[in-house]
């Protein structure tokens, strides 16, 4: 609540929407490695009883506590990821509403445009459209393609082996010579259904999501004070989101 008081000062905004994760992912089922060893990796009790605690309040704060503030931009799908519910907001949103998506990863550069920018909240850095193209020397559509190219060891999505995200981009802007073996290999990996596979996992959004309505209500102070009373969040209180 303290960053969301944070965020809603720092880009001059009342206005907040909250996307989760929600039920087993859709992309386990178009890659059962996809994220595999999150879930096999054997857990000590104490890491268990930690972690189903940290979903307790996870969903305490989805269902009650942001409603109780007020909120009412608080989406979620079953079988979908919180970057698919960005995308599906961001791609269907009004026509000259602007929006700064908070996250450190990186799979949603592909989302960038002149009215979405990403803000990294670890290191408190914007990546616009201009800043984006300018590193990368391609559109944001074409991070994908970099993405499937070069794999996602966090997500267990295998690209091509010793390919990173700058070579699979020189790649993109036609600057790897052809008679490289890393040219080569990804021409070759291009061709491949393991390709194809990866570019349906590091697309936004996945296909079928609903089509979220947002609301323009922003958060009373007499909300924000009774959820900072009831749990003790003296420094919150009087600081609501977007005052």
């Amino acid at each position: 609540l303290r960053d969301v008081q944070y965020l809603t000062e720092q880009h001059a905004t009342p206005h907040v929407v909250f996307c989760f994760d929600h039920g087993k992912g859709i992309r386990q089922s178009i890659a059962p490695t996809y994220k595999a060893k999150r879930h096999t990796k054997p857990l000590t009790e104490e890491e268990q009883d930690a972690l189903d605690e940290m979903r307790r309040q996870v969903e305490v704060i989805k269902t009650k506590v942001l409603p109780e503030c007020g909120f009412k931009n608080i989406f979620y799908q079953t079988g979908y990821e919180a970057d698919d519910v960005c995308a599906a907001v961001v791609t269907n949103r009004q026509r000259g509403d602007d929006y700064i998506l908070v996250s450190a990863d990186r799979d949603l550069l592909q989302l960038l445009d002149d009215r979405v920018c990403l803000w990294n909240p670890v290191h408190r850095n914007c990546v616009t459209l201009a800043t984006f193209c300018d590193e990368w020397g391609i559109e944001p559509d074409q991070w994908r393609t970099v993405k499937a190219i070069a794999g996602c060891p966090t997500d267990e999505v295998r690209g091509v082996t010793g390919v990173g995200e700058k070579t699979a981009a020189k790649f993109v802007r036609g600057e790897l010579a052809e008679d490289s073996a890393k040219y080569e290999a990804i021409s070759a990996f291009i061709e491949s259904p393991e390709y194809q596979t990866n570019l349906s996992l590091v697309s936004l959004p996945l296909p079928g999501l609903n089509e979220f309505t947002l609301s323009d209500a922003v958060v009373s102070q007499r909300d924000w004070n009774k959820v900072a009373e009831r749990f003790g969040m003296r420094s919150l209180k009087g600081k609501q989101p977007g005052h």
